[in-house]
């Protein structure tokens, strides 16, 4: 991201420009439509986050809720679902949940079987977590996502346990 990008994404992170002057701009001036062109984006996180960069990651992310279809979406949400080194894990997972897509599944399941170790920032119980992904996968709703639901549900972590029994129940 070159330097004129970074202000025009302060400038609409202060309100100083609007969402439609902003993608005016980037098309414009980068020939980026901020409404569909998730490939810059992908490239500037993966950026921000090796980088830990975490002041223009909160920058791209305003946008990153704007893009349509949401479905495109999908890759740099995993790449920040697995990511350490930021505070939206659980608004990506909501994202997640929401958008319903079965390629999701591996990465919910990855998450499951590696722990909450990145996530203690929440201050948030091991079962408060578990319920993120549970509800994804719920949402989900293939036979690989209840497959993954009742394989967690065995899980020695007693807290991630109870939360996969539960939504197996609703």
């Amino acid at each position: 991201m070159n330097k004129e990008q970074y202000h025009l994404l302060q400038a609409f992170d202060q309100g100083r420009i609007d969402l439609d002057d902003l993608d005016q701009l980037f098309e414009e001036k980068f020939n980026i439509d901020l409404y569909s062109d998730s490939q810059f984006l992908e490239t500037e996180i993966r950026t921000v986050l090796a980088n830990d960069d975490q002041d223009t990651l909160e920058l791209l992310m305003n946008i990153l809720w704007i893009i349509r279809p949401p479905k495109k979406t999908l890759p740099i949400l995993h790449q920040l679902l697995l990511a350490p080194n930021h505070r939206y894990h659980q608004t990506v997972t909501k994202q997640i949940q929401d958008i319903a897509d079965p390629s999701s599944i591996q990465y919910l399941n990855l998450i499951l079987e590696r722990g909450f170790k990145d996530f203690e920032y929440t201050g948030s119980e091991d079962g408060a977590i578990a319920k993120w992904f549970s509800w994804a996968l719920f949402s989900i709703g293939t036979e690989e996502a209840v497959e993954v639901l009742k394989k967690h549900s065995k899980s020695k972590n007693r807290e991630i346990a109870d939360e996969m029994k539960y939504r197996l129940t609703t």
